[in-house]
């Protein structure tokens, strides 16, 4: 499922939809990723809603497996 979670952008809806499956996955235990975080905004969102783990172009581009390795290094 793909939700806008960008603070200008996303309706009120959009953000009680993404609080509520955070919810709905932590009532049992589970941990939250967030995929595809393109923007601060986005990323403060999804801390905001309880997410617990996020990934996407703000952090990193995609990689080749060599240069992620040698990311891990460093």
């Amino acid at each position: 499922m793909r939700v806008n979670t960008q603070d200008k952008k996303s309706s009120p809806g959009d953000r009680a939809i993404v609080r509520s499956i955070i919810a709905m996955a932590h009532e049992p235990g589970l941990k939250v990723i967030a995929d595809g975080i393109e923007t601060d905004a986005q990323k403060t969102s999804l801390i905001d809603a309880g997410c617990d783990y996020g990934q996407g172009f703000l952090f990193s581009r995609a990689m080749p497996p060599e240069e992620f390795e040698k990311v891990l290094m460093a």
